[in-house]
């Protein structure tokens, strides 16, 4: 009978260390989401403050500030997935999906195309 209250016991205590383990777990997962969320509305704010449609002399500050913006746009979508890989929103954009008007893939491209006519004649 003893043996069995000490199983009994022990059995509890694991169930219980087992069950915070996975409380702690949910919690890091659900602030992980909103820290990626929130990195997403600061790419999604700066995507929509561009101008893409103005052109822009090529060596002059606003042609800067479009290029760092652009960059700084496809670093923070970089930086979700390698930050927050667990979160929804990072295995999303991971596979190429968008979130709203942005994707890995058209920040990328935005940049490229930036830079080409840039240097066009």
């Amino acid at each position: 009978m003893r043996y069995a209250g000490a199983i009994g016991m022990a059995l509890v205590a694991w169930l219980t260390t087992g069950s915070d383990a996975l409380a702690q777990q949910a919690g890091e997962g659900a602030d992980a989401e909103n820290q990626a969320q929130a990195l997403m509305r600061d790419a999604s704010d700066l995507w929509a403050g561009l101008d893409r449609s103005t052109p822009i002399a090529p060596h002059s500050e606003a042609h800067a500030a479009r290029l760092d913006a652009l960059r700084r746009i496809d670093t923070t979508l970089r930086s979700i997935v390698e930050r927050y890989p667990a979160s929804p929103l990072a295995r999303r954009l991971a596979t190429g999906g968008s979130v709203g008007d942005l994707s890995m893939a058209r920040s990328s491209l935005a940049i490229e195309q930036f830079l080409a006519e840039s240097c066009d004649p």
